[in-house]
């Protein structure tokens, strides 16, 4: 819904083309890299942004839905294991991993296997905190929790659920 005044050259080329997955989150660039997650295999990649090459690839517990959040060197993305991933956006290597999900009590879902309460969505970033929510529903298996969590250490800093009980329907 925006634009800009400029002009392209009359021929666009690829400066590169990678095959790296058949359901991929938008991409997001950061330290010379692309970082994205292929959603159909649970991987969450780094390719050289000058190249294409994959620079590493981590293999998630489940399904990633969406895009991973980069924060001073730092890749945070959720997972529908109801675990939040903290890894070094330069060589893909584990900084910390914290279970959001209230256990650790796994459904299948759509042929995979995921935790009852998913971390669905990007990972916001604010004052070198994640938050992140996991659940379904309000109204099920308890709610939905938020979380912040510090990113240096992983630890939980704040935590709420939103749930709506059962409500009476009148006829």
């Amino acid at each position: 819904s925006g634009t800009t005044k400029g002009s392209l050259p009359g021929k666009l080329d690829f400066l590169w083309l990678s095959k790296v997955g058949s359901s991929l989150t938008p991409p997001i660039e950061a330290e010379n890299k692309v970082f994205a997650a292929d959603k159909k295999n649970n991987q969450v990649f780094a390719l050289d942004q000058a190249t294409g090459k994959r620079l590493w690839t981590y293999n998630a517990g489940s399904g990633i839905d969406s895009s991973p959040t980069w924060h001073k060197g730092s890749l945070l993305f959720g997972c529908r294991d109801g675990w939040l991933y903290c890894r070094s956006a330069s060589d893909g290597q584990l900084a910390w991993r914290c279970r959001l999900a209230p256990e650790d009590r796994m459904i299948v879902d759509r042929g995979q296997l995921e935790s009852v309460w998913p971390l669905h969505g990007t990972v916001l970033v604010s004052d070198d905190k994640a938050y992140a929510a996991v659940g379904r529903s309000s109204y099920l298996d308890g709610g939905i929790a938020l979380y912040a969590i510090d990113i240096k250490t992983g630890n939980m800093v704040h935590h709420n659920t939103l749930h709506n009980g059962p409500t009476d329907i009148e006829d």
